[in-house]
């Protein structure tokens, strides 16, 4: 069998490889460390070896890092027998095995493993993954995998041919002296490191060597847990680059800086509103306090021209009431004036009356009339006084304002001048004239 491409996609650590045209003979893979040469060995070993649909941890490591819904892939092309043939296997996500080769369409499924097995002479293992100690026959002699060079060969189910083949080679060189001091030196190494019940012995070299191999397989376990744990945040750092990417593509940092620079802007337009705000609520609350006092001063305003016009009507009351007042005065002045007038004619009536009456009517009459006559003058006198008092209000009043203590002065001035006219009215004097002798009076 000679192989003649390789191609790998979504396998492992290589995301795609394609190797064409290998030459005759010895083809070299040449890179750097963890550029995924033992990884291309590991994909041609699957496709020949490896069930398409098998699952378990040794297929799961042909994801790749961040392998969630990747689909492994391998397609190999070979010859064998003189025909040329192309496999390709696709693991975990839609698997699918599909082969190529000298008959009319190319094979898929599970017949591809079938016919894989009769070219190949190998036999799959019954349950779980294969094994590199089983199943490959004679290919097994030159399928060397990294670190494992320094073991013994197992070709599985070639043994007995590769055997027999062997024996008929080299049968002479172990039979005689030669082949029972092969055989004696073969069980003295195998004494020096086993006991009769085929154990490792005690102080064998190769138990030394077994528990330094157990040590170093508790070191595998460790360092496997941490290769895992480092596979997982690999897997991680693959999909924060991915992110990254996805976000340095969509100008994402660009739109987020954007619109960071929007939102401070439309902060700084926030603030400068909320100073607004604060400055117009002061306005408004000086305006309410200003308001507030306006209102209160409109309501003492209002109460004064309430008082202002109850006491103009006050005012125009005790007004009329002086005007009633003074004209009452001065019909009470005529009054007095005419009684006046009628005292000095009743006094002349009463001089001449007196020389015709006699002694005792005279002083009668005159006794009466001096009494009448200081009647009158007490009454001139007050009238003089109240006629005073209304001269001072009449000259007062334009400066003086009308209050209750002024009403009730005019009231009391009103009741004086009521006394004052009922007294004249009173006093009234009344002469009588009677003839002298018992003579009467007859109407002309």
């Amino acid at each position: 069998m000679y192989l003649k491409s390789l191609r790998v996609s979504e396998f492992a650590s290589i995301l795609h490889a394609d190797l064409e045209g290998f030459d005759p003979g010895l083809n070299v893979v040449v890179g750097d460390n963890e550029a995924g040469k033992s990884t291309l060995l590991r994909a041609l070993r699957a496709a020949f070896f490896q069930k398409y649909r098998g699952r378990g941890e040794a297929v799961e490591a042909f994801l790749p890092y961040g392998g969630e819904g990747r689909r492994p892939t391998v397609s190999v092309g070979f010859s064998h027998a003189g025909a040329d043939y192309r496999l390709t296997k696709s693991f975990l996500t839609r698997a699918a095995a599909e082969l190529e080769g000298p008959w009319a369409s190319p094979i898929a499924g599970d017949a591809v493993e079938e016919k894989l097995a009769e070219l190949l002479g190998f036999t799959h293992p019954g349950r779980g993954d294969s094994k590199l100690s089983e199943h490959q026959g004679a290919f097994g002699l030159l399928w060397v995998e990294q670190g494992r060079s320094n073991t013994g060969l197992d070709i599985g189910a070639g043994r007995d041919a590769v055997t027999a083949s062997l024996e008929g080679e080299v049968g002479t060189i172990l039979g005689g002296e030669r082949g029972r001091s092969l055989i004696a030196a073969a069980k003295g190494l195998n004494d020096r490191h086993f006991t009769a019940t085929g154990r490792i012995g005690a102080n064998a070299p190769l138990k030394a060597i077994d528990d330094e191999l157990a040590v170093l397989r508790a070191e595998l376990v460790q360092k496997r847990a941490a290769h895992a744990e480092l596979e997982q945040k690999l897997k991680k750092l693959e999909d924060r680059r991915r992110s990254l990417k996805g976000y340095d593509e969509a100008r994402t940092v660009e739109k987020a800086g954007e619109a960071l620079r929007a939102a401070e802007a439309g902060l700084r337009r926030a603030e400068e509103r909320d100073r607004e705000w604060q400055a117009a609520d002061a306005a408004l609350k000086q305006a309410e306090a200003v308001r507030a006092g306006a209102a209160e001063a409109l309501k003492r305003r209002e109460s004064q021209a309430k008082e202002a016009a109850s006491a103009r009507q006050a005012f125009e009351a005790a007004a009329a009431d002086f005007a009633e007042i003074d004209a009452a005065a001065r019909a009470a002045a005529e009054a007095v004036g005419v009684a006046v007038m009628a005292q000095e004619t009743a006094r002349t009536a009463l001089k001449s009356a007196e020389a015709r009456h006699e002694a005792h009517r005279r002083r009668s009459d005159l006794t009466r009339e001096s009494a009448t006559r200081d009647r009158l003058l007490a009454v001139v006198e007050a009238a003089g006084g109240l006629s005073e008092q209304i001269a001072d209000l009449g000259a007062r009043l334009d400066v003086i304002a009308i209050d209750r203590k002024a009403l009730d002065a005019i009231d009391k001035a009103a009741r004086r001048l009521r006394d004052c006219e009922v007294r004249l009215q009173v006093t009234a004097p009344a002469v009588t004239f009677e003839p002298a002798g018992g003579g009467s009076v007859r109407a002309p």
